[in-house]
């Protein structure tokens, strides 16, 4: 019996339009977190190749069209992000590329990379958005894209039907529930994207303002409170207090080294005090938090003569500690 190799084996239309609904599928939650140029490149080419299998027409795309329409389009990414590292730039560039593939797929070895590839792409959404919605949006992805690969390489005669990947993706529950509450949870993702172009807002122990060409604002917590009491404070009493930059040589401001000599005098009135917890997010400083102005702590830290506190180590992992302040 002759039997042809897989890189020689030719993809049928049915399988084709199986694997341009599945890169859909898979770039759709991508479409909300990318600019809309880039968010409508990435849709061209499958649609394109499902357009013309739906309507009998042949999707064969020149190959030279094909590197010129992938330069121009890293260049378009470039242009826009100023840059191809980074979170949205990477991001946006592998989703092009691998959008783009689908247009010179033909044999059962691009099939089984494309599927194999929409399992990383489905999971980049995770760079964006946590929430429950997109979880069951993405298992329900992952059993699409298992469906189409069980399919294009079983055997015809194999019974085939969706229960197989749903039983496939049930098995792994348990494994899931088992990395989620026993595996550590680390303060910082296990990786760093380089190219960082632009500033953004959170703790150092310096300022220089003239270094900063732009500002991006995080909307990530910097840290939550817990208040003991149900004692109502106003809002201009919400300020808090964390290290204090005093000290300008003409370029930069820093805290004043002298306030670390001097003894801490704060005049408070105890019938005022309020307590309340902190759960302070990593910063790599070792500056606490406190309602201004803070009297005392339970935490290891020591306190400044300004009403700043500073705890013994960097702040590497999520810390929790009690607090009294007095905002009057």
């Amino acid at each position: 019996m002759f039997v042809i190799p897989e890189k020689q084996r030719l993809l049928s239309s049915e399988m084709r339009k199986y694997l341009a609904f599945a890169q859909l599928v898979v770039l759709f939650p991508l479409l909300f977190s990318l600019p809309p140029i880039i968010a409508i490149l990435i849709l061209v080419p499958p649609g394109w190749v499902l357009f013309c299998l739906l309507n009998n027409k042949s999707a064969h795309v020149n190959r030279w069209f094909l590197i010129a329409l992938t330069i121009v389009i890293s260049l378009l990414i470039w242009r826009y992000f100023g840059t191809l590292r980074g979170k949205d730039a990477g991001v946006a560039l592998i989703a092009v590329m691998y959008s783009l593939k689908i247009l010179e797929s033909w044999k059962y070895r691009e099939l089984n990379l494309l599927l194999t590839l929409g399992f990383f792409v489905l999971s980049m959404s995770f760079l964006f958005t946590q929430s429950f919605a997109f979880l069951v949006y993405m298992f329900l992805g992952y059993g699409f894209l298992i469906y189409i690969l069980m399919r294009a390489n079983a055997h015809q005669n194999f019974a085939f039907n969706w229960r197989i990947s749903v039983k496939l993706l049930a098995w792994t529950l348990p494994l899931m529930i088992f990395m989620f509450l026993f595996f550590p949870r680390l303060p910082g993702p296990l990786w760093k994207m380089p190219g960082q172009s632009s500033a953004g807002t959170g703790i150092s122990d310096s300022m220089t303002p003239g270094d900063i060409g732009s500002l991006n604002l995080s909307d990530a917590p910097a840290f939550r409170v817990k208040f003991n009491e149900e004692k109502k404070l106003l809002p201009s009493q919400l300020y808090w207090r964390g290290l204090i930059f005093e000290s300008f040589d003409g370029l930069t401001w820093r805290a004043n080294p002298v306030r670390r000599q001097l003894l801490p005098s704060v005049m408070f009135d105890d019938k005022d005090a309020v307590s309340y917890y902190v759960t302070l997010e990593p910063t790599q400083q070792r500056w606490l938090f406190g309602l201004d102005i803070p009297i005392s702590t339970e935490a290891r830290a020591r306190e400044i003569s300004d009403g700043t506190y500073i705890a013994r180590r960097n702040i590497s992992q999520r810390v929790r500690y009690k607090m009294t302040s007095s905002p009057s």
